[in-house]
Formats: C-alpha cells, structure tokens, sequence
C-alpha cells in the first residue's frame, strides 16, 4: 500500500474511533448510583450540547435536579429536599474523583458525614471522574451547607 493511501486509511481509522468513543460514553438513561433507605440518587448525561451531567435525588414523590456542565470550586455539587411536612431532608450529589466524603451540615447544627461512591451503574461520559453521594435525615431543620473532606 502506498504511503499516502495508508495515510488516510489510518486517518479514517482513527476518526472513526473517536466518533465511536465519543457515543459510548453517552449515559442518557437514568440510572441509580446511590440507593438507602427510603431514598435514590439518580444520574445522566444531558441529551442536548452542554455535556452536563445530571442527577435527581428522589424520596417518595418527592425529588429534585441538577444539570451542570462544571463541578464548582469547591469539588462538589449538589441538590436538596425537604417533604412537605419537614419530617426529613434529602441531600445528595456529586464530587470530583479525589473527593472520597463529604460533610453535610444543616440549620440545627448537626453534622453527617457522608462517603462518596464510584456509582457503577453510570457509565456516561465523567465515568471514572466523578463521584456520587447521597443522605436522608429524619427531622425538620434544612440543608445549611456541604463541603468537602
């Protein structure tokens, strides 16, 4: 084969590759990557051009989502709920790889400390670069803060 031929044989080669790599690692299909008792964190990638990665924690009928293309300064990202009686408070989310827990603090001063999870079941394109983490707990004081740890 000439040079020049094998050249653009090569080329098409590697473009399809790409192309190929590119689709696959597209996770639109909701999928569970935290689950406890009584509570779920779901995650996906968004279908349209900002690449976001998506994730909606849920309790019941109660739930609430994120979409963001940027994990923020502070390495993590997150959403929270609160039913409609104030019997508990949902928070979840998710961190850069390097963070492995996370600190959730609420109004009455209390303090969880909570794990993040490589959340296997997402495969989309943060796949290996991200984690996830998520907490229900029981009583009416709200979400105050999250950090990492």
């Amino acid at each position: 084969m000439k040079p020049g031929r094998l050249a653009l044989v090569a080329a098409v080669a590697l473009t399809l590759v790409l192309v190929a790599t590119s689709l696959a690692k597209v996770q639109t299909k909701h999928v569970v990557v935290v689950k406890g008792k009584g509570f779920s964190l779901l995650a996906w990638d968004a279908r349209d051009r900002s690449k976001s990665l998506c994730f909606l924690a849920k309790s019941g009928k109660h739930s609430s989502s994120v979409c963001a293309q940027k994990i923020g300064p502070t390495g993590v990202n997150f959403t929270s709920l609160q039913d409609n009686a104030r019997t508990f408070t949902l928070v979840g989310g998710v961190a850069v790889k390097k963070v492995k827990k996370v600190m959730v603090v609420f109004a009455d001063g209390k303090q969880l400390t909570v794990r993040t999870k490589a959340g296997n079941a997402y495969r989309g394109r943060r796949r290996g670069k991200v984690r996830f983490w998520a907490v229900k707990r029981a009583g009416p004081a709200p979400l105050r803060t999250v950090v990492a740890k």
